[in-house]
C-alpha cells in the first residue's frame, strides 16, 4: 500500500501518514501504518526521496534535512517552477445552454457520492445501500421550496417571516 507524510507532526512531534486507501492518517511509529516502506514524502513545498537503507515506517530517519537520509527533488540548483496549466479554460456562461451543463455536472456529482457512500457501507459496515430516485426527486424539490422562500425572505420587504 502507497501512502504520503500529511507535513504535519502527530502529538508526539513524529510525521503523519496518510493511508489513501483506507483514508485514515496514522503516526508513523503506530502499529496500524499498513505500508511496507516509504520511498517518497511530500508538502507543498518540495519532495524528498527516501536513500535510506530501511524503509518501512518505524525504521525511517524523519529529518528531511538530512541528505544521508533524504534527497530533496528541489533544490538552489534546481528551484521549483511555475508551470502553467495545459487545461483549457471552461468558460460555463459562453455556453448556450449553461443550466443544463449545471444539471450534468450536478447528476455526475450526485452518482459520486452515492458510489462512495455504497462503497464506504459495503466495505466498512458490511451492508448495502438502496437508493430511491423517487423520494430523492421529491426532497429536492421540497429544498428548492425551501432555498427560494428562504431567498425572498432575506430580500427587502421579503416579508421576514421564519420558515
Amino acid at each position: 500500500r502507497g501512502g504520503a507524510t500529511s507535513g504535519a507532526g502527530d502529538k508526539a512531534g513524529g510525521p503523519r501518514l496518510w493511508d489513501p486507501i483506507a483514508n485514515q492518517v496514522h503516526s508513523a511509529n503506530s502499529e496500524r501504518v499498513e505500508m511496507v516502506a516509504v520511498t517518497m514524502v511530500f508538502n507543498n513545498r518540495n519532495m524528498w526521496a527516501n536513500v535510506q537503507a530501511k524503509g518501512t515506517p518505524a525504521e525511517v530517519k524523519w529529518d528531511l534535512a538530512s541528505e544521508k537520509h533524504w534527497r530533496p527533488f528541489f533544490t538552489a540548483a534546481f528551484p521549483p517552477r511555475q508551470l502553467g496549466s495545459v487545461q483549457m479554460a471552461v468558460h460555463y456562461r459562453e455556453q448556450k445552454n449553461a443550466q443544463a451543463v449545471y444539471e450534468e455536472m450536478a447528476q455526475s456529482l450526485e452518482g459520486e457520492v452515492r458510489m462512495v457512500i455504497q462503497s464506504y457501507r459495503r466495505n466498512k459496515l458490511h451492508t448495502t445501500t438502496d437508493f430511491y430516485s423517487r423520494c430523492s426527486k421529491e426532497l429536492k424539490k421540497l429544498l428548492k421550496e425551501l432555498e427560494d422562500l428562504a431567498a425572498r425572505n432575506s430580500l427587502p420587504g421579503g416579508g421576514g417571516e421564519d420558515v
